[in-house]
């Protein structure tokens, strides 16, 4: 009698990559310090390690986005509840209902204060280095914590305050990238140009549209206007 194969884990029912980006915003909302850098880690070591079992999967996110260990038991918490029932973690804005004490875990309220850095730079910098002639590099994955009405207002200012803003976001790597955080559609309204910065070929590519001082005003990649 034949035996059936075991049933598919539930992560892989959808787009890991996604799935993967949004676990790790829901972590930097909970006070993680975690960057792009680790999410994309996390997506290569899947690629080898795959979906096989819970503790394998346990095991390569932990190891990958976490550098601190009081950090594991939000994490641990968070995790089962992204493998046992991935459909209510999707859905989820942040991790309220997870028992856990900020005063507890270091840098708690931490994230990626993208609000608080532009704001910063606007007060103390734009009108200094800034005239209207020049061209911005945003470096940021978009991922804000904070509140992302303040973000866009900040993004408002620093658009004035030049010729050009391009965005440059390092998830763009990813085939599945969808603009569904709060953040990155907030910022998304205020850029000129949303273009990758993960490789190589994408750093030759934007020497390229830095060099083309003819590029006119409010232009984005052809795929991403209509996200906008």
């Amino acid at each position: 009698m034949a035996v059936a194969p075991p049933p598919p884990s539930p992560l892989e029912r959808g787009q890991l990559p996604a799935q993967v980006m949004h676990f790790a915003r829901l972590l930097r909302g909970a006070g993680l310090p975690i960057g792009s850098d680790r999410v994309q880690a996390a997506l290569a070591a899947l690629q080898v390690a795959g979906l096989a079992s819970e503790a394998d999967f346990h095991a390569v996110l932990g190891a990958c986005l976490l550098d601190r260990n009081e950090h594991r038991p939000l994490f641990d918490q968070a995790i089962s509840l992204f493998w046992h029932d991935p459909d209510q973690a999707a859905a989820a804005d942040g991790l309220p209902a997870l028992p856990i004490n900020g005063r507890a875990v270091a840098d708690w309220s931490g994230g990626t204060r993208i609000t608080q850095s532009l704001h910063a730079f606007n007060q103390r910098w734009a009108r200094r280095v800034l005239s209207g002639r020049a061209t911005v590099l945003l470096i940021s994955d978009g991922l804000e914590a904070g509140d992302t009405q303040a973000l866009g207002f900040e993004m408002e200012r620093l658009h004035k305050s030049c010729r050009r803003l391009i965005w440059l976001n390092p998830l763009l790597r990813y085939a599945q990238f969808e603009p569904k955080a709060g953040g990155i559609r907030a910022m998304l309204q205020q850029v000129d140009q949303f273009l990758p910065a993960h490789n190589l070929q994408s750093l030759a590519d934007l020497v390229g549209v830095l060099g083309d001082l003819r590029q006119p005003h409010t232009t984005l990649r052809p795929e991403r206007q209509r996200q906008r």
